[in-house]
């Protein structure tokens, strides 16, 4: 019996509620366009889980994105969901997705990518606690160009994205997101297929990383340099500029921006890099 001044926790104590086991690949999404979902080995439904979302880039599909960056190898010890879908097929027989004008439409097919993505975190938040309530999207490309819309249409579902060789809008005015979206822009400076400095038909990496420190409500005007990083298995010491957009932010957000002078469209990436972005967004 209890003594004077104790709680009886056995009658008193909330129960933990039993681990809804999960399988470590699942099926989601129509029938017709179907997704992957890769998770730890018997996660628990409802647990709080981060969920990352990875869209290839232009003619590419998503096995072969998580190929170059390994995120999928690394779901068991970072203990995150990974989604992997596909873009739709255009006329030349390439996969893409309908992201900014820049990237990737070129058929004007006009398919609703925010939908079928969006569709995906539905039915993943009706059997699984997504943590936070809001997924994390990276992509390559078109893929990073699709994330950047996502964070622009879907800003209260989207906590963070990550882009390699993307970039978004032609004009700041066209995204206005009623809530900040944390972003990190990865680009090769000698990329020759999405310039670093941008076209006419979307904005270069400085550009399109200070627009998105401002919606953080960040002062764009006062980055700060981090340690490099070594990104890529082509040089074996530091090969990664970093700069960080993290002054005045809304609290939790911030904007960086990881340059490497000596990357093209498609750096053959190390096995550092997907635990470097994972604990990038789960720090924002």
């Amino acid at each position: 019996m209890p003594g004077p001044g104790t709680d009886n926790a056995t009658e008193s104590s909330p129960q933990a509620e039993p681990c809804q086991p999960m399988g470590s690949e699942l099926e989601i999404g129509p029938s017709d366009r179907p997704a992957t979902l890769l998770g730890p080995v018997g996660w628990c439904a409802n647990r709080p889980m981060d969920v990352v979302f990875l869209l290839h880039g232009y003619s590419a599909n998503a096995l072969a994105q998580d190929f170059l960056f390994g995120l999928g190898r690394q779901v068991e010890e970072l203990d995150f969901v990974l989604v992997l879908p596909n873009g739709t097929i255009d006329l030349s027989g390439r996969r893409f997705w309908n992201g900014p004008p820049g990237c990737c439409d070129f058929y004007n097919s006009g398919v609703d990518d925010v939908g079928y993505l969006h569709s995906l975190i539905e039915e993943i938040d009706s059997f699984a606690t997504i943590n936070n309530d809001k997924v994390y999207f990276t992509g390559h490309s078109n893929g990073g160009f699709m994330s950047y819309r996502m964070a622009c249409e879907l800003p209260e579902r989207v906590r963070a994205i990550v882009s390699l060789a993307g970039s978004g809008y032609p004009n700041e005015g066209d995204c206005s997101p009623e809530q900040p979206v944390s972003v990190l822009q990865i680009h090769g400076m000698l990329d020759s297929t999405i310039p670093y400095a941008g076209s006419f038909n979307y904005p270069g990496a400085v550009e399109l990383t200070e627009r998105w420190a401002r919606r953080a409500g960040c002062n764009a005007n006062n980055p700060s340099e981090a340690a490099e990083l070594n990104l890529t298995r082509t040089q074996s010491g530091t090969d990664t500029e970093v700069l960080n957009f993290a002054s005045e932010c809304t609290a939790g957000h911030r904007a960086s921006l990881w340059s490497l002078p000596l990357g093209g469209h498609v750096p053959i990436l190390n096995a550092q890099f997907a635990p470097l972005i994972m604990d990038w967004l789960r720090t924002h």
